[in-house]
């Protein structure tokens, strides 16, 4: 299976830019110790702003 690149897609912020824009998204992690010692890890995505949104479409990732 082959994907459109960005250019096909005419989405013009370069990887550096995509890269900088991301650095401000950010997820949240929540450690929750069990009675057995153990530590379960849940890892839960911010609210992405409009500029995110674009870049997750326009790379095919899912929210």
């Amino acid at each position: 299976m082959t994907y459109p690149t960005l250019r096909q897609k005419n989405f013009s912020l370069s990887w550096d830019s995509i890269r900088r824009t991301l650095t401000n998204y950010t997820y949240s992690t929540t450690l929750i110790p069990t009675c057995d010692g153990k530590v379960v890890h849940l890892r839960k995505p911010g609210e992405p702003e409009s500029v995110h949104k674009l870049i997750f479409e326009n790379l095919d990732i899912d929210l």
